[in-house]
């Protein structure tokens, strides 16, 4: 037991109310939409006794809907006097002690780190937590590794990072559900059982076992340095594109002129690399063989329709603020639709795809399933593929089903898709030129990447051998996909949601 179990049951209260006004600041915190209605502190475990300074909360959030979620709290006790009334949790008169959050700590980090590599085991109130080294990291020098110093990572992220000697990457989940983490999971798959290389190698990971249920609170990776993510090196080369094709807008340049632009120094180069890393991630998950959690299995239609009434769930509960927004109803007018129109359009089309679709043409397997640009490191000469998690908003069952890769390539086709058209936002909304060369761009990425991917894959199990059924499965994934960021956008960034609209004009004609 640790420092807050230490309080009176009154201090106990006061300190969980804290929590209550404190959690919807965070970043990391999931749900700020939602009014708290309790808080808990279930369990904790003290990172350094006996003196009890830093330890690990595992904080159960309960809301006016009657749902709750479990959160990881890092805790500092400290008598501190520098502590400011802004980053402080609780101060206990008795004692003197400040409570605050430890997660800026760089002692936090080496003591999650010391627990991976000693492999301790701390016990808690009802349960334990535990580290767990992969036999890479067990086969170095321990007091080498004692000595590696500590950095936080300040970055606006749902979870929290640490670099240890920049030799290693330790993130700490922040929102926990029971099971093992998919990114763990996939990671030392990757790294033990598999010959791809293109990702953070797998060092190790935290778990608490609390009632029998297992929670990952944590990931130890390979550190690797990189320059930017693909997010940013897809938006400076159409950046770039834009500029060098301004210059020749008014010299005899044709619309191939333009893709051939693309294709030799505006990220079609990059396009064909991440198609066949991509290619490459889905052959090394094909090949899990004797793992039920990984092994392959022919899709069924009745798989597609489970994601066909998803999408028809979005538009029926996020799609409900449509009508009144600006940008969807100049959207619908300009295509002379009308909001039920398109509904129904949407629908139709995806049981379209599905019924004529071929059943068991491909074979679903364990995918990254939150794939875009911003999941890709650029280390100065190649990507690797970070951030397994999944979709964040998705249950941790639901993210770990298994789909065909093509599941992952639509994903990267819309990143690529809201790269060129995110640009042309705002004032230069109804620039033509603008428009049109967002269109070449965006065509001409896309194909590098799919013909890479489709080179690579070729004659495996992750593609349909006929085209008619890749062009079908492909094009749901893509609908499936633009009908989720619709209800996104209309959520978070109203005044983008003619990207995906667009999108879905082009997929339901």
């Amino acid at each position: 037991m640790g420092s807050f179990f230490w309080l009176t049951p009154p201090e106990r209260e006061a300190f969980t109310e804290a929590l209550r006004v404190y959690l919807p600041r965070c970043r990391w915190f999931a749900s700020k939409s939602k009014s708290i209605t309790k808080v808990d502190v279930e369990e904790e475990f003290c990172l350094d006794h006996p003196s009890a300074a830093f330890s690990i909360l595992l904080v159960r959030v309960y809301y006016d809907d009657g749902l709750h979620e479990l959160y990881s709290l890092p805790l500092e006790k400290t008598s501190s006097t520098e502590v400011g009334n802004e980053e402080r949790l609780y101060f206990d008169e008795h004692s003197s002690f400040s409570y605050r959050e430890a997660t800026a700590r760089a002692e936090l980090g080496q003591l999650l780190f010391e627990l991976i590599v000693k492999g301790r085991e701390v016990q808690g109130g009802k349960g334990k937590m535990q580290g767990y080294g992969s036999p890479f990291l067990l086969s170095l020098d321990r007091n080498a590794l004692s000595r590696l110093q500590g950095q936080f990572l300040a970055a606006d992220q749902s979870n929290s990072a640490y670099i240890l000697g920049q030799a290693f990457f330790l993130k700490l989940y922040r929102k926990l559900e029971p099971g093992e983490n998919p990114e763990t999971e996939i990671l030392s798959f990757l790294t033990e059982r598999s010959s791809f290389i293109h990702v953070p190698a797998y060092r190790g990971k935290i778990e608490a076992r609390i009632e029998g249920l297992p929670y990952t609170l944590g990931l130890l990776s390979s550190y690797v340095p990189s320059q930017e993510n693909g997010w940013k090196k897809a938006q400076e080369a159409f950046s770039r594109f834009i500029r060098e094709a301004r210059l020749q807008q008014n010299d005899e340049t044709s619309a191939s002129g333009f893709s051939a632009m693309v294709g030799g120094a505006y990220f079609g180069p990059d396009a064909s690399l991440i198609g066949e890393r991509t290619a490459g991630l889905h052959l090394a998950l094909s090949r899990a063989q004797g793992i039920p959690s990984f092994e392959p299995q022919p899709l069924e239609k009745e798989d597609l329709y489970f994601l066909y009434e998803e999408s028809i769930d979005i538009m029926k509960e996020k799609w409900t603020n449509a009508p009144s927004n600006p940008w969807f109803n100049a959207w619908l007018s300009q295509q002379n639709l009308s909001f039920g129109s398109l509904t129904e359009r949407v629908r139709k089309r995806l049981e379209e795809k599905i019924s004529a679709l071929e059943e068991g043409c491909v074979h679903k397997i364990r995918i990254h399933g939150d794939y875009h640009l911003g999941q890709l490191l650029w280390t100065g000469s190649d990507y690797l593929v970070i951030d397994f998690e999944g979709e964040p908003n998705r249950a941790m069952a639901r993210r770990k089903i298994k789909w065909p890769g093509l599941r992952d390539v639509a994903g990267m086709l819309r990143s690529f898709h809201y790269v060129a058209y995110s640009f042309a936002e705002g004032k230069e909304r109804e620039d033509f030129f603008l428009k049109r060369l967002a269109e070449l761009w965006y065509s001409e990425v896309s194909k590098n990447f799919l013909d890479a991917y489709r080179r690579i894959t070729r004659g495996s199990i992750l593609l349909p051998t006929e085209e008619k059924n890749f062009r079908l499965l492909l094009d749901f994934f893509l609908l499936e996909k633009a009908v989720y960021e619709v209800g996104y956008e209309l959520g978070s960034r109203p005044s983008w949601v003619g990207i995906p609209l667009s999108a879905l004009l082009e997929l339901i004609r």
